[in-house]
């Protein structure tokens, strides 16, 4: 398909690396190889990069199958992530995480923990509860800085980047599945029940952040690598769900 490509404004890479904009002291840069930076934008990185997503892959274009689809949603947004962690981006982590081949790489401990937030979403996550993309949102941040302590420091560091991919992603697909719907399927209208369809792409956000993090840990070493791989595995999993889903 011919199409040019456009990359991520300058200005928009500036806001990717500032947390709500309050002082200098919180400005956030992938050269600050601190947990606690990377934690703070993977989050609202994920956010950005699903709107990328979607403006590049999906707003008025118009592809002859669903693998044509796919392969532009996975070089948009390996494009995103190349963008944030130009020295870090694995194509292949995404790619995996967009079809859901989640590995299962976590230690018995995380994978606990991770289990004790999907059930959570269970139980948030209804058709009665109009408010849960907020209310997800406002628990993340809540609980963001209080891992549990049986963690290793690395899971702790996981846990974190998930909960808050967790939390930005439940408020970004309440809001905006339905424009996505509209892209995908080329429909009048809402076919099918909301929370239905943001349940299992919320939850895949939360294990792709988790492993993909983990993935970067092991990859690199360093915060920076597993920042990286938190953010690619929660992106490449909330496109690839929320496609699936919407098919």
């Amino acid at each position: 398909m011919n199409k040019f490509r456009k990359y991520v404004p300058f200005m928009i890479l500036i806001m990717a690396f500032t947390f709500n904009a309050c002082s200098e002291e919180e400005d956030l840069s992938i050269k600050d190889n601190s947990p606690k930076t990377l934690t703070l934008s993977t989050g609202k990185l994920h956010n950005q990069g699903l709107e990328y997503i979607y403006k590049e892959s999906l707003l008025n274009q118009f592809y002859a199958n669903e693998t044509e689809l796919n392969n532009q949603v996975i070089a948009d947004g390996t494009d995103f992530v190349s963008s944030i962690y130009p020295n870090e981006q694995d194509t292949n982590l995404f790619t995996s995480h967009y079809y859901g081949n989640n590995d299962n790489i976590l230690s018995t401990e995380l994978q606990m923990e991770i289990d004790i937030l999907i059930a959570y979403l269970d139980e948030t996550i209804t058709e009665e509860n109009e408010n849960a993309g907020a209310q997800i949102f406002a628990y993340s941040q809540n609980i963001l800085d209080n891992p549990p302590i049986n963690l290793s420091e690395v899971d702790k560091e996981a846990w974190k980047n998930a909960v808050d991919v967790m939390g930005y992603s439940a408020l970004y697909w309440h809001e905006n599945m339905s424009k996505w719907e509209t892209e995908v399927n080329r429909q009048k209208g809402w076919l099918g029940r909301l929370w239905k369809k943001i349940k299992p792409v919320v939850v895949a956000d939360l294990v792709g952040a988790a492993t993909g993090f983990v993935k970067g840990w092991i990859k690199g070493g360093t915060w920076v690598t597993a920042g990286a791989g938190a953010l690619e595995g929660g992106l490449g999993s909330s496109a690839g769900a929320g496609i699936k889903e919407l098919f």
